[in-house]
């Protein structure tokens, strides 16, 4: 390669976000730098640079070389080292022992993917000081617990942590029960966890277990939570009660079977009467996704998936949303769907006709298509395309609000 066309800078930039695009697929991220590596001098010193300060660990061998060397060149790896991804199948974390005792100064950034956390919560409060100690940001994607506690402990012990991620995790020891809950509360604030947390994800947790809020603190900005049944999601009362006074960003979002019998409150009814503090919402987004496609009953008017979303007719008249969320100053509705014009346009009038007040602050989206809703001719000089998030066109989970 003789030259490039792009400034160095703008290159380096997109080298930077390699580690970050999707930690399932690092061994092909860890390939893509190796290649900018080799693909000239200019690229080679900052490729080679993110390659130190991000390791990859995905096996106790791996691990207990990458320990070694700790140990053997302190110099080169303990104030160097940013960002960790540690785990993939079968490795636990009593396998890691010898790598969370070290203490690393300069890392940021821990991603435990598919490992088992098999320590107990009194070995974890013993690590508070050491390599959890300057964490801000940890993901947990497919981990196991023992217990609900373990979990709690292993976040609580990163007094840093300002981004939470806890992706379709596992619990050993069963539902929670009230009794179980209050106990959490209380260790949650003896123990001051989470006191700098400002996003917390949790994209398919296991909603039978899902702890109560004030556990994560109570300086929480964004929320965002995923369920894979949609039938579930009345748990959001159990995890919004008393909880996150400062919260101003809350994206909803999971998997309809519209063929499933309709709750009693829409999700964003359990949203609204939920909430703690109600009047510091600022921005309220809902995603949906079918579970079994497009059947007889969105197919013809939508109205199905608009009564899950919005609510029925006549379910906001005792109480408008304006008067539960009196800060709320956007409400974003996206669908992962592909319905016609016909739907569309019905949907928007089932969404209008059920919550009238919010017609300034509304927006509906389809990945497909873009704004649907208010459209050119509803609003004069406004744009009807917006470019959706990053993957927005997924089967799965919507991205991140923070990505």
């Amino acid at each position: 390669m003789q030259s490039c066309p792009l400034p160095i800078e703008l290159c380096e930039s997109v080298m930077d976000e390699i580690p970050s695009c999707s930690f399932f697929l690092a061994p092909v991220e860890r390939y893509a730098l190796i290649a900018c590596m080799l693909t000239c001098q200019t690229w080679a010193d900052r490729a080679s640079y993110i390659l130190r300060r991000w390791r990859v660990l995905n096996s106790e061998n791996t691990v207990k070389l990458f320990t070694a060397a700790l140990r053997n060149s302190p110099g080169r790896y303990l104030g160097f080292v940013n960002s960790i991804r540690l785990g993939d199948e079968g490795l636990s974390m009593s396998q890691t022992v010898g790598l969370i005792t070290t203490p690393l100064p300069n890392l940021r950034s821990l991603s435990l993917v598919r490992i088992r956390v098999d320590l107990s919560p009194r070995v974890l409060r013993m690590f508070r000081l050491s390599f959890f100690a300057g964490l801000t940001t940890l993901e947990c994607t497919e981990c196991s617990f023992d217990t609900l506690r373990t979990m709690l402990y292993l976040v609580w012990g990163c007094p840093s942590l300002q981004k939470l991620i806890l992706q379709n995790y596992r619990i050993a020891d069963g539902p929670l029960t009230p009794e179980r809950a209050a106990r959490l509360s209380a260790a949650g604030r003896h123990l001051r966890g989470c006191s700098k947390l400002h996003e917390l994800y949790l994209i398919f947790p296991d909603t039978l277990s899902l702890p109560p809020g004030d556990v994560f603190g109570s300086c929480l900005k964004t929320l965002q939570i995923s369920f894979q049944d949609s039938e579930r999601r009345e748990n959001l009362v159990h995890l919004l009660r008393g909880a996150f006074p400062d919260l101003e960003n809350v994206i909803i979002n999971g998997f309809w079977d519209t063929k499933a019998p309709y709750i009693a409150l829409s999700t964003l009814h359990i949203l609204a009467a939920g909430l703690s503090s109600p009047h510091t919402i600022k921005k309220v987004a809902i995603w949906i996704c079918f579970r079994y496609g497009i059947d007889d009953d969105v197919a013809g008017d939508g109205r199905g998936w608009c009564e899950r979303m919005v609510g029925r007719i006549g379910e906001w008249d005792s109480r408008p949303l304006r008067s539960l969320l009196t800060g709320l100053q956007d409400l974003e509705i996206w669908v992962q769907c592909g319905v016609g014009q016909r739907q569309r346009e019905a949907c928007v009038a089932y969404i209008l006709s059920v919550l009238p007040d919010v017609r300034d602050i509304l927006s509906v989206w389809l990945p497909s298509a873009g704004k649907i809703y208010p459209s050119a001719d509803t609003t004069s000089g406004q744009s009807t395309s917006r470019t959706p998030p990053d993957d927005s066109t997924s089967d799965t989970v919507p991205p991140l609000m923070s990505q």
